[in-house]
C-alpha cells in the first residue's frame, strides 16, 4: 500500500514522530519549519498553495533551493508558480512539481492542506496520514474539515488517518495515535 504521510503546522506536530516513521512525508505549507533542517530532516516532498514568505522560515527559502525536495505547487489561480516567479524565486532550478489543482480534485477549498490531499490522490497514495492537522480555531479552518470530509466521502478507498490527538478530523477518520 502506497503511504504518506500529510504533516500540517499545528502545535501537536512531533517533527521526529514523522521523521522516524520510515514513510514518505509532504510537508504542508509552514510545517516546513519543523520538519527540514538540511540534514538529518528533509521531507520528500513540500506542498504550498500560497506565496513562499517569511513564515516559512530560513527553512522555507533552504528547502526550496534543496533538489532533495520536491516542490509541489499549484499551476493555475492566486498562488503557486507565477507568485513564487514574482517574489524573486527562479522555478527552473529547483526541483518542482505543478499540480492542476481545482480541475484535478473538483475541489474548492484553496488551502495548502487541502491542496497536498489533492496531489497525494492523484499521484496514487492509498493511506494518507495527518500529523499536526489540528484545525483548533473555528471558521478559519471550517473550510478545510468539510473539504478533507469531502475528499473521505468521495475517495472510499484512500485510507485517512490521523495521528493528531483532539483533532476535529478525528470524527471521521480512522484514528491512531502513537
Amino acid at each position: 500500500m502506497k503511504e504518506i504521510i500529510i504533516a500540517c503546522s499545528g502545535p501537536s506536530l512531533d517533527p521526529d514522530q514523522v521523521c522516524d516513521s520510515g514513510l514518505e512525508i509532504v510537508a504542508v505549507s509552514t510545517a516546513i519549519r519543523s520538519l527540514y533542517n538540511g540534514s538529518s530532516r528533509i521531507p520528500e516532498y513540500w506542498a504550498f498553495a500560497d506565496k513562499l514568505n517569511d513564515r516559512h522560515g530560513e527553512e522555507g527559502s533552504e528547502a526550496f533551493l534543496d533538489d532533495r525536495v520536491v516542490k509541489v505547487m499549484p499551476s493555475i489561480r492566486g498562488g503557486g508558480a507565477r507568485n513564487i516567479a514574482k517574489d524573486g524565486y527562479d522555478i527552473s532550478t529547483s526541483n518542482h512539481e505543478l499540480f492542476l489543482y481545482l480541475s484535478n480534485a473538483g475541489m474548492k477549498n484553496w488551502s495548502s492542506s487541502c491542496f497536498a490531499v489533492a496531489w497525494a490522490i492523484s499521484k496514487g497514495y492509498e493511506h494518507l496520514i495527518f500529523a499536526g492537522c489540528d484545525l483548533a480555531q473555528p471558521p478559519t479552518w471550517e473550510g478545510v474539515l468539510v473539504t478533507l470530509r469531502e475528499y473521505h466521502d468521495k475517495y472510499p478507498d484512500v485510507r485517512l488517518t490521523s495521528w493528531t490527538p483532539e483533532s476535529r478530523i478525528n470524527d471521521f477518520m480512522e484514528v491512531d495515535l502513537l
